[in-house]
């Protein structure tokens, strides 16, 4: 190798190195035209990138695979389905539970690379209202639902997608459960579950790994017609509970701390004057202490409502150490999950609505909720916290066995490429290290000529960072000049480096 080539491939891995050892900041969102696209949940990969999940107006669930920059590594879509819940595995893929109708729904495991590695459906006798979650334990993944009004439900899958089992549960003296969430802890499943009919209570339910029922506690607000839970963090001394609660006119965020014994311990709530709040995620941070994401309640002048994003970061005791915002007059930027990166950042996912036109929204922030560099979306909030007076009592549940029957897969709900561009939102304009994304970052480095095999019914393309397609074809040795390709093989796109 010549001196000239050498020095050229060793500075090039250095700026790969140099970027993937420094975490980037960013906030974007992710659309197609014409289309409305709304987030449900997204999953933190292990190599640092992030796959969201959701459903579009266009062509149905969509989930997209973003790098650590926020470039975006690959996308699929389903044509009929939809998406409930997306987590990542203890094998570094990720599972996504779909519903179809109103009694079947389809479990999708697919790896890094957006491969399928299994795809089942499964029918519920009777039919469900709503898939709610999907969570693992010692390698079976456990599934959350509730049927009509009446009774919450958990499905057992092994790790290739067989039936274990399948159960419904009663809350005694009641006839209107809905499943709220559905979470691990302890080695046991803990499932949260809240009345249509009588608003200002919550039950929290735990399941053993068999599905027996291990004890039920009822908490109720006397003074609330509302009273409603999103999450449960199982902690050292108990659990964390956040939701929404009404005091007068407006429903406030709240935080309940339960004890090992189950007994109230403290709950609080937070109001910003005159307005709807309420937490949807709570998550543990590094340093000892909590961050909980909330919802608020906006409007323009003409009462277009526009929902943003607040974050709360809290001690074991609920006093809060602060309170970020992030919102634009007159757009909607709501997160529907939170979480920490293994180097102790946040980053939050959701939507961007403006008068009901929605794209997918990923943000990443430092550990104190705030952006490097200028960003108008950001900035500082501050709450009223007053106190909560919570009754709880025991209520015995009872459980049935429900029949799921695993089915074939209909071939109305393929994994498709659909094209998924990434929209131009302006976020971080200014300053910061999201203002320079690297074009190496999550590419796949190719040394010479880089190789299409030929592969029945396979038609690839090949484009250039800036839109031109060089290439399109059933496969050939291309002789590219060094630099970032995207090589779209039909179902998935990926980033390459092409080093001479």
């Amino acid at each position: 190798m010549s001196v000239k080539k050498l020095a050229l491939v060793l500075a090039v891995l250095t700026l790969m190195s140099m970027e993937l050892s420094a975490f980037r900041y960013f906030a974007k969102t992710y659309g197609t035209p014409g289309a409305s696209e709304s987030m449900v949940q997204f999953a933190l990969g292990n190599d640092g990138s992030y796959v969201l999940c959701g459903t579009s107006s266009g062509e149905g669930p969509i989930c997209i695979k973003v790098d650590s920059t926020g470039d975006i590594e690959w996308y699929r879509s389903y044509s009929t389905c939809g998406c409930s819940d997306v987590i990542s595995t203890s094998d570094g893929n990720f599972i996504m539970v779909s519903p179809c109708s109103g009694d079947t729904f389809r479990v999708i495991k697919f790896t890094q690379d957006g491969e399928t590695q299994w795809d089942k459906r499964y029918i519920v006798d009777g039919g469900y209202s709503k898939i709610k979650s999907i969570r693992e334990l010692n390698g079976y993944f456990y599934i959350g639902f509730h049927i009509s009004f009446d009774s919450a439900g958990i499905v057992k899958l092994n790790s290739n997608g067989g039936l274990v089992w399948s159960k419904v549960y009663d809350i005694e003296g009641y006839t209107d459960e809905q499943l709220s969430n559905l979470e691990i802890a302890d080695d046991s499943i803990l499932i949260i579950t809240f009345s249509m009919s009588d608003q200002n209570r919550f039950g929290v339910t735990k399941i053993s790994q068999d599905g027996d029922v291990g004890w039920n506690r009822v908490y109720s607000r006397e003074t609330a017609t509302m009273f409603k839970v999103f999450d449960i963090l199982r902690v050292p001394d108990g659990y964390f509970v956040v939701g929404c609660s009404d005091t007068l006119w407006y429903l406030d965020a709240f935080i309940l701390k339960i004890d090992n014994q189950l007994n109230v311990e403290w709950a609080k709530s937070f109001n910003l004057l005159d307005k709807h709040d309420s937490l949807v995620a709570v998550i543990p941070t590094s340093d000892g202490n909590f961050v909980a994401l909330g919802i608020q309640e906006d409007a323009d002048p003409n009462g277009q409502g526009f929902d943003y994003t607040f974050f709360m970061k809290f001690n074991s005791s609920g006093n809060i150490l602060w309170t970020r915002r992030f919102r634009k007059v007159n757009e909607g930027y709501y997160g529907v999950n939170i979480m920490e990166t293994p180097g102790g950042q946040l980053v939050f996912a959701g939507n961007k609505n403006v008068y009901n036109m929605k794209d997918y929204l990923l943000v990443t922030m430092q550990s104190d909720g705030t952006f490097p560099g200028s960003c108008e979306y950001f900035g500082d909030e501050s709450r009223t916290t007053s106190s909560l007076v919570l009754t709880s009592s025991d209520k015995p549940v009872s459980s049935q066995t429900v029949t799921v029957t695993e089915d074939t897969v209909s071939n109305s709900c393929p994994f498709d490429v659909n094209t998924l561009c990434e929209s131009p939102t302006g976020l971080g304009e200014g300053g910061g290290p999201c203002a320079h994304p690297s074009p190496y970052q999550g590419a796949t480095v190719v040394h010479g000529a880089l190789q299409l095999k030929k592969i029945q019914g396979v038609t690839y393309q090949v484009w250039r960072p800036d839109g031109h397609m060089i290439y399109e074809g059933k496969g050939t040795k291309l002789l590219l000049p060094n630099g970032v390709y995207f090589v779209d093989d039909g179902s998935i796109r990926r980033k390459v480096l092409v080093i001479k």
